[in-house]
């Protein structure tokens, strides 16, 4: 009887690991295919210098689940985007401050123009992340930084894992 208990409870461990590990995998996926298609469509429209922000909610303010996905899809462009010359969304920040530019979450065309000026990017990527029930809405843009075009758009909803309920 003892042995059947700890047979169930270590069942369960590994059950709940296998589940953990399979939202992890969910969330990695998804990442990528974000970031994929964000790398087809700089190379469609032959943009090669990139600055990533930091993506808000839905009224336009920074979270720590925005800065969260902007650093993930920041770290996947770096690894699997070698052609782009990817601008750090912390480097940009204090690029901003040092010209006194306020970045607070919105991104309107003189803004871009201004992000032009002080990194020398030609496209913004930027996003909307927000929490939905069990799930994590995620919608990213790609922003020309002189005409404010949109070349491409895309959203994902992802399941939360551990990582997501901590943020």
């Amino acid at each position: 009887m003892h042995r059947t208990r700890q047979k169930i409870i270590a069942g369960l461990i590994l059950l709940s690991s296998i589940s953990c590990f399979a939202a992890d995998m969910e969330f990695t996926d998804k990442i990528r295919s974000i970031t994929t298609n964000i790398i087809e469509s700089a190379s469609d429209i032959q943009k090669k210098v990139v600055a990533i922000t930091d993506f808000t909610d839905l009224e336009g303010n920074i979270t720590n689940l925005g800065r969260f996905f902007a650093e993930e899809i920041t770290i996947t462009l770096v690894q699997e985007a070698k052609q782009l010359n990817i601008i750090d969304r912390l480097q940009l920040s204090r690029l901003l401050a040092d010209k006194h530019i306020s970045n607070q979450g919105i991104i309107d065309p003189a803004l871009a123009k201004q992000i032009a000026q002080v990194s020398g990017a030609e496209v913004i990527i930027t996003g909307t992340v927000y929490p939905v029930a069990n799930s994590v809405y995620l919608s990213v843009k790609i922003i020309d930084v002189i005409s404010a075009k949109i070349y491409a758009a895309g959203s994902e909803i992802i399941a939360r894992d551990r990582i997501l309920y901590d943020l």
